[in-house]
């Protein structure tokens, strides 16, 4: 296995300007070294919240690959729906996430 190189602690920075955050070089760092044991606590909150949008994905992606056909028609039955129900739902979800997030700590493994 190739050896990575180490991180010093601060997020890379590259750009015309002083200071100009580039995020694809910090989703690279993260995807080439995700477990530095020098990673800061902002560091960490990024991994985490990289691997929420990972799992995110996955779940998503679970219905139309095993049940195309019925996905479209839900995706077609949710376009008659109106925009206030739909907001609602959307509210309710937040709302038990962080319910979720605040009932397991909702902070960063460490």
């Amino acid at each position: 296995m190739a050896t990575l190189p180490s991180f010093s602690g601060k997020i890379p920075k590259t750009g015309p300007a002083p200071g100009f955050f580039v995020p694809a070089r910090f989703v690279e760092f993260l995807l080439l070294n995700p477990r530095a044991e020098t990673l800061t606590g902002a560091t960490k909150v990024w991994e985490e919240l990289a691997r929420a949008i990972g799992l995110v994905l996955i779940i998503e992606g679970i219905l139309p690959f095993l049940y195309p056909r019925r996905w479209r028609a839900l995706v077609q039955q949710l376009a008659s729906v109106d925009n206030r129900s739909l907001r609602t739902a959307g509210l309710v979800s937040m709302l038990v996430g962080t319910a979720l997030l605040m009932l397991i700590g909702g902070t960063p493994s460490a």
